[in-house]
């Protein structure tokens, strides 16, 4: 459980401190994952697959003992597994929320989550601060959620990921 905190001059999420007058904009993003990766890891896992049968009809016609056969047949039957591994993993990722602070530095995520709904709540409350500093403090208790504090970086494609994650300045 994290808590967000607005008072009349600065903005407290969790342990990290922004004051409201540097603010230049508040904002939420929405990263949807690479649906169209699940078609491409199963068109490989499919692939794999047909080279096996592939492997299994050229070794019978070559009369290659049993345990060539086998040993042969884990290579392609492993990749495929892997393949539609990786389909289960990208179908069952979730749409991820990002509550992205600009200040008068660098944009950074400060928190993310999968409750979309949420992270409109807190850009709507955070901008209101800015515009109208809250009389008294106002505390919200977060859950679902992945703080971020500074740059993360995750590019994705084909596979293959990439990340770069740098912490403070």
């Amino acid at each position: 459980m994290t808590q967000l905190r607005v008072n009349r001059a600065t903005l407290w999420i969790g342990s990290d401190v922004y004051q409201l007058r540097t603010i230049a904009r508040v904002r939420s993003l929405v990263s949807e994952p690479d649906r169209a990766g699940v078609t491409r890891a199963i068109g490989r896992a499919a692939a794999w697959l047909v080279g096996w049968l592939v492997l299994l009809c050229c070794a019978g016609q070559a009369d290659a003992p049993t345990g060539v056969i086998v040993f042969a047949s884990l290579i392609p039957l492993g990749l495929a597994a892997y393949s539609g591994w990786t389909a289960f993993r990208i179908a069952t990722r979730a749409t991820q929320y990002a509550l992205v602070l600009e200040t008068t530095g660098a944009p950074s995520a400060a928190l993310v989550s999968t409750d979309g709904a949420m992270i409109d709540h807190l850009v709507g409350l955070i901008a209101n601060a800015i515009e109208n500093p809250p009389a008294r403090e106002i505390v919200q208790n977060i859950d679902n959620r992945k703080l971020v504090f500074g740059d993360e970086i995750n590019m994705k494609g084909d596979g293959i990921q990439i990340g770069k994650v740098v912490r403070g300045g």
